[in-house]
């Protein structure tokens, strides 16, 4: 039996000492340093230092073997910060790791503002949930995902940062990396992660053949490494406009709507037509793209498309590009039916309304619902129509409900 490892932890202090150290928030006025001798089994493997229950403490996380080899397994220890006694020198609990364990990380992933610990196998994410000061020692099912994380190892348990807010909306995400590129998984509107609400990121790939071989734990296959391209845009000249557009401009063709413009705090720009803007707020860091405020996608040809953005395709781009279901939803035709359908069945309050053109004479009327014409412009159908009355949509009319239509009407 190996001896048992020591962790020394330097309070008052960010430092590192023999393997790992964290602060603490109280400690007596004439104390410089208040010291804990914390003893696992064995060999350590890894080890993090952050809040896991979200109490303002720093806990310990630690990764080590147990046993004799080759026999040997891979055991995790947590430490709980106690506000009064500090840390405790033995581990507060402690499990034996999943062995299809590959890579570990801590984050939020069920939503309830707590660390739970997470890892990638080769066929998806699991986690072990966190209740109170006691993590379930049995994993869960987060998500099914064929990624690079394939071969665990008993001597090693990599910690990579897959598990963070990805998209900025102060959520945390799942990163997992596969040959096609990194996919970010995003939660749905009912917290769930899944394939449906996802997005690939490309990235400039190496991989090659590889073969290691330590204390007798064989891996044998392919490895692939990432570079992920940073972009910033920046006012060279101060004047808070110009370099932007131009960037904009050149590289997207995009052109500014000068009366939506407010300097120094919005910059709104038209992607080539009106129904499509992109909005860039300013900040103390560069300019950029909130996650909500912009979505689309360019293709060579149609066959390369994953929908039409009509009928059931509009309900289906909402999800994959923006990710949350709407509360409110307007449409004019049989195309938007879809996306009011869904939007009233997810849960709580929600508003669903449909602008009925039937002025020929102040703006264009069509049908058949109604008897009115059946052009080529729209399709708004009788069927439509009694999906909205016995659904309780809001159908307004536009020659009933509108006094004027356009600017320029008196």
């Amino acid at each position: 039996m190996m001896k048992g490892s020591r962790i020394m932890i330097i309070m008052r202090l960010v430092v590192l000492s023999i393997a790992c150290a964290a602060s603490v928030s109280q400690a007596k006025d004439d104390e410089m340093f208040r010291i804990y001798k914390l003893s696992i089994a064995d060999k350590l493997l890894q080890h993090w230092v952050e809040d896991l229950d979200g109490d303002g403490l720093e806990d310990i996380f630690v990764v080590h073997t147990k046993g004799l080899e080759p026999d040997h397994t891979r055991w995790v220890s947590i430490f709980w910060h106690d506000a009064e006694r500090g840390f405790g020198g033995a581990p507060d609990q402690s499990w034996e790791l999943d062995e299809d364990a590959a890579v570990l990380d801590i984050g939020d992933v069920a939503g309830d503002a707590s660390k739970e610990i997470c890892f990638l196998t080769g066929d998806g994410v699991r986690y072990y949930p966190l209740s109170g000061h006691t993590y379930d020692e049995t994993p869960v099912g987060l998500l099914e995902a064929a990624g690079l994380a394939v071969y665990s190892s008993k001597e090693s348990i990599p910690m990579i940062n897959f598990v963070r807010d990805w998209d900025g909306d102060g959520r945390d995400e799942i990163g997992v990396a596969t040959f096609e590129g990194l996919w970010i998984y995003r939660r749905d509107t009912a917290g769930t992660f899944g394939t449906e609400n996802r997005i690939l990121v490309e990235v400039e790939t190496r991989i090659g053949r590889r073969h290691d071989r330590d204390q007798g734990d064989w891996t044998v296959g392919l490895h692939a490494s990432y570079e992920f391209p940073t972009i910033q845009l920046l006012d060279f000249n101060g004047d808070g406009r110009d370099d932007l557009l131009r960037f904009f401009g050149e590289v997207f063709g995009f052109t500014e709507m000068p009366t939506m413009t407010k300097d120094g705090e919005l910059l709104v720009l038209r992607a080539h037509s009106n129904e499509h803007f992109v909005y860039l707020h300013a900040d103390d860091d560069p300019m950029r793209c909130p996650p909500a405020d912009h979505f689309g996608m360019s293709v060579a040809s149609e066959a390369e498309l994953d929908f039409i953005d009509d009928k059931t395709g509009k309900p289906i781009g909402i999800n994959t590009f923006i990710g949350r279901r709407p509360i409110a939803a307007f449409g004019n035709s049989d195309g938007d039916r879809e996306m009011l359908e869904w939007t009233a069945a997810g849960g709580g309050a929600s508003l669903m309304g449909l602008v009925f053109h039937d002025d020929g004479e102040r703006e264009y009327a069509y049908g058949p619902a109604s008897e009115l014409p059946d052009t080529h412009v729209g399709a708004f159908s009788q069927a439509l129509m009694d999906a909205a009355t016995t659904s309780g949509w809001v159908v307004i009319s536009m020659k009933k409900d509108w006094k004027r239509i356009f600017a320029f009407d008196e």
